[in-house]
């Protein structure tokens, strides 16, 4: 068992204020953490233990081996959360058009510790993988909303939102300090998450391979030249690539920023039409 804590706070500056324009001013925090038992990994509920399988042999059954193995060092993965932000709203004079706006801001920073994924091993210890405690990641992001009243009449309204949002994952750890190959990802520590690597066009004639060596002899330097910021042979027209073992980060899965825009209208407070 385990127990995790949580707590909000607020405080409403608004009512501090005599102001009657402001319907709402508020600061807002709030503060959670939660665990992740390791069967939700996979559904395993015996992850820390190494178990037999069963098979169908004719009319009875026999156990066998599971090729993953149990890892009895398996730890519960951890969700922490940290939010802050700010609430107001105001009213305007006019009577029809705008005669509401609200805004909204949130900063919040979540940390991912203890994130299982499988491990392989050697062909010599029986078990072809076991799951592990090997990634811990940090989040940050900014939720930005804006809501207009735009037109309030006796038939009509119009109702207009925005809303924003951007975050960026960091890897701050990989168990051993080992990059983590998942498909086309590669999750490298102190790096984004999502990042895509690949092999990419030298963009020096005398550019050196991680170990310092030239990818170019200095003696056939005059077989090639820059175009378009990439080195290209003379004869064969191709650009020189970087070596498998030495790529770069070409892009990102993650978007740089999610926004939307929201329209809501209601004829004679019965028809409502929704506009995304």
């Amino acid at each position: 068992p385990f127990t995790f804590g949580r707590g909000t706070a607020y405080f409403r500056i608004s009512e501090l204020l005599k102001a009657t324009n402001i319907i709402d001013f508020k600061i807002r925090g709030a503060y959670g953490a939660a665990g992740v038992p390791p069967h939700e990994f996979d559904g395993t509920y015996y992850a820390r233990q190494t178990t037999f399988g069963t098979i169908q042999l004719g009319t009875g059954s026999g156990l066998f081996l599971q090729n993953i193995a149990g890892n009895s060092d398996l730890k519960v993965q951890t969700v922490k959360e940290l939010e802050i932000g700010t609430d107001f709203a105001f009213k305007t004079n006019f009577k029809n058009w705008f005669p509401r706006i609200s805004l909204s801001a949130t900063y919040w920073k979540k940390n991912n510790n203890d994130i299982i994924q499988y491990v392989d091993l050697p062909p010599s210890s029986g078990v072809a993988q076991k799951r592990d405690n090997l990634i811990d990641l940090e989040l940050k992001g900014i939720d930005l909303s804006l809501d207009v009243d735009v037109l309030k009449t006796e038939n009509v309204e119009w109702n207009f939102g925005v809303r924003f949002g951007t975050f960026k994952t960091k890897v701050l750890k990989v168990a051993n300090g080992r990059d983590f190959v998942a498909g086309l990802f590669v999750v490298k520590e102190g790096e984004s998450l999502g990042n895509f690597y690949a092999v990419t066009p030298l963009t020096s004639i005398s550019q050196s391979r991680p170990d310092k060596t030239a990818y170019i002899d200095p003696n056939d330097a005059a077989n090639y030249e820059i175009v378009n910021g990439m080195v290209v042979n003379k004869t064969t027209k191709r650009a020189m690539l970087t070596d498998p073992n030495d790529q770069s980060v070409v892009g990102n899965a993650y978007p740089k920023f999610n926004m939307s825009f929201i329209n809501t209208f209601t004829f004679f407070k019965n028809l409502n039409v929704l506009h995304l």
